[in-house]
């Protein structure tokens, strides 16, 4: 059994991007072929670009339109509003509007088919989900670059107030010698990581290595 609330990064670790994510892994392990490689890079490069695009592709307010939000008990829109706006909407599902989109895929050079569900949720997710996801891949790029930050062998946990108490217990008893080794004991959380980060760097600027 797998206990996926244990993943630090679940919001980046998803079902619907596996694929994008170990497509390269795979195949230089030779785990899959070309051309499975080369549709998983694509469904990655492709929705990139349509996300950007679509944020300069708008729909008019209409009482069609408006009648058809409605049916979604979302609100109307009374000037132009672009469809990646419309997308994050939490009410409002790429689906529910997906003659639009498509029709919009279409107009910008883009063959997508409404029978392409993997690709159309996974637009919809990084278009919806955008600012999180980006918060996140901040947070996971602050933890790779600052993975050998050396963590003093005398350092007090106790002094940090905002670290859990599991996370305190457990880096207490492991002692971790970096930033890093700290990410990667079990019970230490993300949150404890980060705040045991701001915490060494603070120090650090107070009293820089001579």
């Amino acid at each position: 059994r797998m206990f996926t609330s244990r993943a630090e990064f679940r919001l980046n670790l998803r079902e619907d991007n596996a694929d994008v994510r170990l497509h390269k892994y795979a195949f230089a392990l030779g785990l899959t072929d070309k051309a499975t490689f080369d549709a998983a890079a694509g469904k990655q490069k492709i929705s990139a670009e349509l996300a950007d695009k679509i944020k300069n592709f708008y729909m008019q307010p209409s009482l069609e339109f408006n009648e058809k939000l409605a049916g979604f008990k979302s609100c109307p829109i009374t000037v132009k509003t672009d469809l990646s706006k419309l997308l994050k909407r939490p009410e409002i599902s790429i689906f529910d509007f997906i003659d639009e989109y498509i029709k919009a895929f279409g107009e910008l050079g883009y063959n997508i088919e409404r029978q392409d569900a993997d690709f159309l949720n996974y637009f919809q997710t990084i278009v919806k989900y955008d600012g999180y996801i980006k918060k996140q891949q901040y947070l996971i790029d602050q933890v790779i670059k600052y993975d050998q930050m050396m963590i003093p062998a005398d350092f007090n946990y106790e002094a940090i107030i905002n670290i859990s108490t599991e996370g305190r217990q457990k880096l207490k008893k492991h002692t971790p010698p970096t930033i890093g080794a700290a990410s990667r004991i079990s019970g230490v959380s993300m949150a404890d990581v980060m705040t045991l980060f701001m915490h060494i760097s603070l120090m650090n600027k107070k009293h820089p290595a001579e």
